[in-house]
């Protein structure tokens, strides 16, 4: 079969797109021309299909490893799209999920949980014995017989998150191939089956792990692959928070105190306890440096350009003492793993645990410490407080994170040889790919070449109206308690009886304060973030709806982007002020000023792309199909006021505009 074929079969049986036609020819061009493409495709083009049709094509003997943002997608992926090309299609291929080892429970903790419940889970106090119990007797007897796969996200009931982590596992606390239920274990029993399919489809987390950790699993099959990353407009945040570190003091010299109990009496016990000692030692003399400076944290953080030096010298001790500490602990385990037995099963899970724990340790400080070079990003580096029960009642926690990770991005570009598609609904910035591939690397990576494309959406957005009303003002920091109280007496005159609405704030503070100041039968109708999970909110909202009953929502940036309210679950979305991100927290500050050192102007160069971006992320919310239509109300006038206004407004679909 070839894509003109595939091409007629689209237009007989499916609902036929320009948009998507194009788009398949340019992902078909570029895994036979071996290229990297990067493409935007507006709302209801289609992109799945567009993506994996011609990729199926074209694959040859190579593999085909779908990246997405999360869990959900891949379920969409693997229970709903991929079937429906095999079905509709007639193409020949096998597809398998691929997930990390935490959402597969491990069979060896579920029977050490079952055998010793108050040892393995002895925090477990918000849950009645008896319900833990039963639970744990029916997970067993259900993954005995083959009901259940041991994937948490299969499992008929939501799994308490701290439950969870007690009867599942992480690459540190696998025993791998030398696991006495390594035959039975659902993580590697679904990674037996990679071999036989020709389509993996994972998860970004997934994907950075497994390339950064050293596992290379993924990083091999890239080699005579072909990647595509969905969803590509968060990848490089995902990349960011993967590279994030955090680490505690009075935390850490908890955790090294019991290493020695997993120890016991190896040739390196008396080394192993001197390096805890030590590193022990200067953890706590850099808390108390910490304390004794506490006049310089501003809301329990204090942020820093680079370590003062009596620090500085403190964190190098502290690296070089968990790096020696680490490769001990690495050396015995390796021992034990050898020679194991029943008996040292926990031993090496609890060694693997340690490691996880000197690992981080190492990586937190190994960063902050690092000297930053004039023409590459800073990092971002800061301690914060903490409240502890105990000793002390507060711990310090030190946090460093790199404010971008281009550069590191380079080791996946470098390892695919042929063919990359990255798409996404936004991935444009005031009608630019520019700052999407100064973000990825894919700028200055020299693998591969790059092409970008846009396809706008077919939706018919003149049909509805975006609408900027008279406002007296604007929410700048001196007019912000006025711009709030007149935000309260227009938001009633603008929101019609019984109409579906979304409301958009920027900030927990406004929303609350809006929230407050309505009147109580406006309160009544609203379903406010953080009063319940934004899942549960959804679901509540469309019940409301489905029973005719007047439902509003009050969200923050997560509803702006990633939610489908399709139809009459949404017919009015209200944005309360542009989404522009003030530089608050230490990366943002550090990226800021990073940019003003390198010449360049923080709102020109960051601030006012990524509000473009959010923006059309927001407006998107009300048109999710062909026959939606409704109103966008942008508050905040600064949208025709100010010269950068104008670069917003003609980066937004083609709604019918209204402003008054």
């Amino acid at each position: 079969m070839n894509l003109e074929q595939i091409l007629l079969i689209l237009k007989n049986q499916f609902q036929y797109r320009t948009a998507q036609e194009q788009m398949m020819r340019a992902v078909h061009s570029a895994c036979f021309e071996s290229k990297i493409a990067v493409i935007e495709a507006g709302t209801g083009i289609g992109k799945t299909f567009a993506y994996l049709l011609p990729s199926l094509l074209s694959r040859g003997d190579r593999k085909i490893i779908v990246s997405t943002a999360s869990v959900s997608l891949q379920e969409q992926l693997c229970y709903k799209d991929l079937p429906t090309v095999q079905s509709s299609f007639g193409l020949d291929f096998e597809f398998l999920p691929i997930k990390g080892r935490r959402r597969y429970v491990c069979p060896l903790r579920l029977t050490q949980v079952l055998q010793d419940q108050q040892h393995y889970a002895p925090n477990l106090t918000h849950i009645d014995d008896d319900e833990i119990t039963n639970i744990l007797y029916l997970m067993y007897d259900t993954l005995a017989n083959g009901s259940w796969d041991g994937d948490m996200d299969n499992w008929p009931e939501e799994v308490d998150a701290y439950f969870w982590s007690t009867i599942s596992t992480d690459r540190f606390g696998c025993l791998g191939k030398r696991c006495p239920q390594v035959t039975v274990c659902p993580y590697w029993i679904q990674r037996k089956k990679f071999h036989d399919v020709d389509v993996l489809v994972i998860n970004h987390d997934l994907l950075l792990s497994d390339i950064f950790s050293g596992s290379q699993f993924l990083l091999n099959l890239l080699k005579n692959g072909l990647l595509i990353i969905d969803e590509a407009h968060v990848f490089a945040n995902k990349t960011l928070q993967y590279f994030s570190k955090t680490s505690s003091f009075l935390g850490a010299i908890e955790w090294l105190a019991d290493v020695p109990d997993f120890v016991g009496q190896s040739e390196f016990h008396h080394k192993i306890f001197d390096e805890i000692q030590y590193l022990s030692k200067i953890l706590e003399q850099a808390y108390f440096s910490i304390k004794n400076q506490q006049e310089k944290f501003k809301n329990n953080i204090w942020q820093l350009k680079q370590l003062p030096s009596d620090l500085n010298q403190i964190g190098e001790e502290i690296t070089v003492h968990s790096k020696e500490l680490l490769a001990l602990i690495i050396h015995v385990r390796e021992d034990l793993l050898v020679q194991q037995t029943d008996d040292e099963a926990s031993t090496i899970i609890g060694l693997g645990f340690v490691q996880s724990k000197l690992e981080n340790l190492l990586a937190c400080w190994k960063l902050l410490c690092q000297q930053d070079k004039p023409a590459k990003p800073s990092v971002a580096r800061w301690f914060s407080i903490e409240k502890k029960q105990g000793k002390g009642g507060q711990d310090f926690y030190v946090h460093a994170s790199p404010i971008a990770v281009a550069d590191r991005l380079q080791v996946l570009w470098q390892a695919c040889q042929h063919s990359v598609i990255l798409c996404s609904a936004t991935l444009r910035a005031l009608g630019k790919f520019q700052r999407f591939l100064n973000q990825t690397g894919l700028s200055h990576q020299e693998t591969l070449a790059v092409e970008t494309h846009y396809f706008a959406s077919p939706f018919d957005y003149q049909r509805s109206q975006l609408v900027i009303p008279a406002m007296q003002y604007e929410p700048t920091q001196q007019h912000l308690s006025h711009y709030i109280e007149e935000v309260i007496q227009v938001l009633p005159k603008i929101i019609q009886p019984q109409q579906s609405t979304l409301v958009l704030f920027s900030s927990w503070n406004m929303m609350n304060a809006v929230y407050q100041g309505l009147t109580e039968d406006y309160q009544q109708i609203c379903l406010i973030q953080g009063e319940y999970s934004r899942k549960h909110i959804l679901e509540r909202h469309k019940h409301n709806v489905d029973q005719d009953q007047w439902s509003m929502i009050f969200g923050l940036q997560s509803f702006a982007e990633g939610i489908d309210l399709p139809g009459k679950y949404c017919e009015h979305v209200i944005i309360t002020r542009l989404p522009f991100v003030m530089p608050q927290t230490p990366i943002e500050l550090t990226r800021a000023e990073w940019l003003s050192s390198q010449g360049k102007n923080p709102f020109t160069h960051y601030a006012l792309p990524l509000a473009s971006l959010r923006l059309t992320q927001a407006v998107g919310r009300l048109i999710r199909q062909e026959s939606d239509q409704g109103q966008v109300t942008i508050l905040d006038r600064r949208i025709v006021t100010k010269k950068y206004g104008k670069y917003l407004l003609d980066n937004l679909p083609n709604f019918s505009l209204c402003i008054e």
